[in-house]
């Protein structure tokens, strides 16, 4: 990870800033064990192994530089205690754990710490003054601390991926009866009026994050002009829904009144739901959560945790979750994972035989097959941040639930649909 940061350094450097300047990065963690699995079982969190990675947001390909590695699980330490004999972990010969038994797994703050003292103590000293975090975790505090000590004040940023998860979550769980007339004057059944408020929720935390997007480009990231932006447009955005679109003329900059998109909500119910003014107060209130002025100031880069979320989903393929709990081999597999990542697979492979002393001949069939695997995954990776791809990929989302729409017209899952009253 050294080779990586000096690919930050060198990019900060060609873009005029100091080799030393402090960076941007994302941070997430990973439990081997769903922490949902802990009800009735345990007080703890359920997992006995952790890893924490940081991505720096400064490069396109945001390459992982920092990574943390915590367990529980020590099998010597274990026979040990079984056999009688009175071994505690960590701390014994041939411990494979780092925390004992009873330390929280789920003390996010320590491993924001660790991430941090590593950036900072390593071969290639870099220091952090913005991280982008999940709502779940401490771990921005850790980071924050540390970085305190050496001069810096790191500011967190919330990822507005999981935020609007929470918008949507929001408005999903409000006690509202919204009435939805069709276009021929006739209330539509009760079957399309569930589909309705089903989609609401969705099609409403979309058009705040199209919002907040176009707002943050015509401001140029003027914070103040985005507050005042978003306290006049999300009345508009309730009254939108409502087919009224007076005040979108004047405030929206995604509907003008003529061309609006209603996405995810089914034709019959686009522009004509009916709220009463509690629904409206409560749909505001919701919206506020992605809208209001402090979602605007922990979101104003529009920074996200998607590649630490990626790269710890991409662990999978060296030590997969739930199957395998390596107590001797966890952190070596991950990091074999991260090395994957950061230098293609195709690469990675060619560096690590070279490593083990057997090099690939430059003409065997196997190098040239692992060249073009790193070719096509680059290729791939271009193309998945180009406009085109993330057109056609909304493209598609909206043909698949224009399809649904026509020829569906009941759920055939409702989860506890034939659960006693």
């Amino acid at each position: 990870m050294g080779k990586q940061i000096n690919l930050v350094k060198d990019t900060m450097h060609n873009a005029g800033f100091s080799r030393n300047t402090p960076i941007p990065v994302e941070a997430d963690r990973q439990y081997n064990i769903s922490l949902r699995n802990s009800r009735g079982k345990t007080p703890f969190a359920p997992a006995t192994q952790t890893r924490d990675v940081v991505a720096e947001n400064v490069t396109p390909e945001k390459k992982i530089i920092a990574y943390n590695y915590e367990s529980k699980l020590c099998k010597s330490g274990q026979m040990a205690r079984s056999a009688g004999l009175d071994v505690s972990c960590p701390g014994h010969e041939g411990c494979t754990a780092t925390m004992s038994y009873c330390s929280h797994s789920g003390d996010e703050k320590r491993g924001g710490r660790k991430l941090a003292e590593q950036l900072i103590n390593g071969d290639e000293p870099i220091l952090v003054d913005k991280i982008t975090t999940d709502a779940d975790g401490r771990m921005a505090d850790g980071f924050s601390e540390e970085m305190r000590q050496h001069g810096i004040k790191t500011k967190q940023f919330l990822d507005t991926v999981h935020l609007n998860r929470s918008v949507v979550s929001a408005i999903s769980r409000l006690p509202i009866r919204p009435k939805v007339i069709t276009h021929d004057g006739h209330r539509c059944t009760k079957i399309k009026l569930t589909q309705a408020k089903n989609r609401l929720a969705d099609s409403m935390a979309w058009r705040a994050e199209q919002e907040v997007r176009k707002a943050r480009a015509k401001f140029g990231g003027s914070l103040k002009k985005l507050i005042k932006h978003a306290a006049r447009v999300i009345p508009a955005i309730v009254d939108c829904y409502q087919g009224k679109h007076r005040s979108c003329k004047k405030h929206s900059l995604v509907c003008d009144g003529v061309h609006t998109r209603y996405e995810y909500l089914p034709k019959f119910a686009r522009g004509t739901f009916k709220f009463s003014e509690d629904d409206s107060n409560l749909l505001s209130t919701s919206l506020q959560k992605r809208m209001g002025k402090e979602a605007l100031q922990r979101t104003r880069f529009g920074f996200t945790t998607q590649k630490a979320e990626a790269t710890n989903h991409f662990f999978s393929t060296t030590n997969p979750k739930h199957t395998m709990k390596c107590s001797r081999n966890g952190a070596g597999r991950d990091h074999s994972a991260i090395h994957m990542l950061n230098n293609c697979v195709g690469d990675s492979i060619v560096s690590k035989t070279s490593a083990c002393g057997v090099p690939l001949s430059p003409n065997s069939p196997c190098l040239i097959a692992l060249n073009q695997m790193s070719h096509r995954q680059n290729y791939f990776k271009k193309r998945a941040r180009s406009s085109f791809y993330k057109f056609r990929v909304a493209f598609l989302r909206r043909r698949r639930y224009d399809c649904h729409d026509r020829v569906n017209n009941e759920s055939y899952y409702i989860k506890g649909q034939l659960n006693p009253n």
